[in-house]
């Protein structure tokens, strides 16, 4: 329960990755998704301190996805390390699962509703976790930890998350119509029963109740405060961008604005403009890995999808550690053919062909 104890055990955490997964030398290349993701938090950091500190910090949560992408920009993950690190990742989260399963069995919850949280803490991103580690699994892992992507989706069920739902619903669909046989169109057929049949009656309930409140009803009490709260959010800061555009549009609002949307927090606290460099990055990465061809591409692409999905009613990457995730995924591409070298020590920047 002490923020400090947490803070301490992030940091060890990010420590023991980074040693375990880069080499201790900085990557003098650069995609020209690595650049505009540097050109963004560049910026973003000095607004961030400078709001900050003559605004007041109205939270630190953003630090927690500078912390993240920090080794990236630097440096090159080791040949393998990031697959090594998904596979263990997909372990300890079924292993989480079966944790808050036996926490919930025994009558306790770690959430007020009972929804998994896993070690997040938060169980919209522990759902999308799982949703992303089955991705995984079955668009390029396969082997052995196909036997995980049934705990997983328990995992991403039981968080309650309407979104980490529909989006498990998608990936099993992809991966299915992706190898479509006879056997498997049956199976397809059967998935509602199935899913209706193992469901508690709980979780249904949670998803209609959710699904309902996005309908507009005078009735408080038969809203879901997470979706109705999402919907007033966007509509109030939709306003705001309209009655100050300047300041929407150029270096964002008074401080950092933590608000359940990636899309909002950002540009309400960097700008529209500085703020469409990551995202526009994270397009590039989409793209790049859309044309290219096999399960690695096929993953990266999925797994990009899920994130730019998530990111409108989200704000995943300040929840540690999902942005070493994001960040991970997008470092799984290979470099692109044109690459941007920099020379470092004389400050020379031209083009090679690598």
């Amino acid at each position: 329960d002490s923020p400090i104890a947490v803070t301490v055990f992030k940091f060890i955490a990010l420590a023991v990755c980074v040693i375990a997964m880069f080499p201790m030398s900085i990557d003098r290349t650069a995609s020209y998704a690595k650049l505009l993701l540097a050109s963004f938090f560049a910026w973003a950091v000095v607004a961030f301190i400078f709001k900050g500190i003559f605004n007041g910090f109205s939270e630190f949560y953003f630090i927690n996805t500078v912390l993240c992408a920090i080794p990236f920009l630097l440096m090159r993950p080791k040949q393998g390390a990031i697959t090594q690190f998904l596979s263990s990742c997909a372990i300890v989260l079924a292993a989480q699962v079966a944790i808050d399963s036996w926490i919930s069995y025994s009558g306790n919850s770690l959430w007020d509703n009972g929804a998994f949280v896993g070690g997040v803490g938060n169980p919209s991103s522990f759902g999308f976790l799982c949703n992303l580690l089955i991705a995984y699994v079955v668009f390029y892992r396969k082997g052995r930890f196909v036997f995980l992507v049934p705990v997983l989706a328990y995992g991403s069920v039981m968080s309650s998350s309407m979104l980490s739902v529909a989006m498990l619903a998608a990936v099993l669909l992809g991966a299915l119509l992706i190898r479509l046989t006879v056997k498997k169109l049956i199976a397809l057929l059967f998935l509602p029963v199935i899913a209706a049949v193992a469901a508690p009656s709980a979780i249904t309930d949670h998803v209609a109740y959710k699904l309902a409140s996005i309908a507009p009803s005078d009735d408080m009490e038969s809203r879901s405060i997470s979706v109705s709260g999402r919907l007033d959010i966007h509509a109030e800061y939709a306003n705001r961008f309209s009655e100050e555009p300047f300041q929407a549009l150029f270096y964002g609002f008074e401080h950092y604005i933590g608000i359940d949307s990636q899309v909002l927090t950002y540009i309400s606290s960097f700008g529209l403009l500085i703020s469409a460099f990551f995202f526009i990055a994270v397009s590039i990465g989409m793209a790049s890995a859309f044309k290219g061809k096999g399960e690695l591409n096929r993953f990266v692409a999925v797994a990009l999808l899920l994130f730019a999905v998530s990111f409108l009613s989200n704000r995943l990457l300040d929840y540690f550690p999902v942005a070493f995730f994001l960040f991970a995924v997008l470092s799984m591409l290979r470099p692109e053919r044109r690459a941007i070298k920099l020379q470092i020590l004389t400050g020379d920047l031209r083009r090679t062909v690598s």
